[in-house]
């Protein structure tokens, strides 16, 4: 179903993005993996940017329930997990450290804090919350990280998957046995390795994109490479759910300009009103 751009031809290198499975290890590195604008950072940094009457529109719009999208048809397709040898997704998702670590083993790496967590609902939303951070090792992969939100498994990240096969976008997303049905969004970030010709290609699904959802969350998917390289390559798995009504409770001030998108902007990743069920996993 999806296919790499042509729009632009990368080299051919093989050099590994600061992220990359050589670049070391400890938690600093694993919280520069966390995709979402705030998770690292208390939402007062987040002050010196003007705006708080959009976050005070914002908090108002979460009591209203006004973050949800418009309703999906509840007879599109869903996503499907296939077996994989890598994770059992379903099991892990929503998972707490224990029930989680059954599965992965002991973490090798784990961090605790309390920040703020964000959410794209189409707009930024943040809210209080509490991060266990924890890394592990898996030999099919550099590393994977997990940043557990409230107890719960919200962000996976797979960083430089192990494969013998050519890299393409198929290929990545076999590699977690992932079917999503929707197109992604391509774009071609800045590199941010200071080696000139380097080019990151990312491809994002949005909550109707992905339609992947387990135990009544709602999960966006972005896939970033290093020049088509696998050894660059990062997948990440997102909670992007409508806030509970506790979460509402926590929401966070934003200051930044209105029309101030993030990666999961817009309508692509827009968190689907009702029921969403994960279609059943194949063998």
């Amino acid at each position: 179903m999806h296919t790499r751009p042509t729009e632009r031809k990368p080299p051919n290198s093989r050099l590994r993005p600061r992220f990359g499975p050589g670049a070391g290890s400890g938690l600093a590195l694993a919280c520069a993996l966390i995709s979402s604008v705030g998770a690292c950072d208390a939402p007062k940094d987040e002050g010196a940017k003007a705006g708080d009457q959009q976050g005070r529109a914002q908090a108002r719009a979460g009591e209203n329930g006004s973050t949800q999208a418009a309703p999906t048809p509840a007879s599109e397709p869903t996503a499907q997990l296939l077996s994989n040898e890598i994770i059992d997704l379903s099991a892990v998702l929503t998972a707490s450290p224990e029930e989680a670590e059954k599965l992965l083993g002991a973490a090798k790496e784990a961090d605790t804090h309390e920040s703020s967590c964000v959410r794209f609902l189409p707009e930024r939303v943040f809210f209080k919350c509490e991060h266990d951070m924890r890394m592990y090792e898996h030999p099919k992969l550099g590393y994977l990280t997990i940043d557990y939100q409230d107890g719960a498994a919200a962000e996976l990240a797979f960083v430089g998957p192990v494969s013998e096969v050519e890299f393409s976008l198929d290929a990545a997303m076999g590699f977690l046995g992932l079917v999503l049905p929707g197109e992604p969004r391509h774009s071609n970030p800045g590199a941010n390795t200071g080696k000139r010709g380097d080019i990151v290609d990312l491809w994002d699904w949005g909550n109707s994109g992905a339609r992947l959802a387990i135990d009544g969350h709602q999960f966006r998917v972005r896939i970033s490479s290093l020049n088509l390289s696998w050894e660059g390559t990062k997948i990440e798995i997102i909670d992007n759910s409508p806030l509970t009504s506790d979460q509402q409770a926590r929401i966070m001030p934003i200051k930044g300009a209105a029309g101030e998108a993030g990666a999961g902007d817009g309508d692509s990743s827009s968190a689907v009103s009702g029921p969403l069920e994960l279609a059943p996993k194949a063998g």
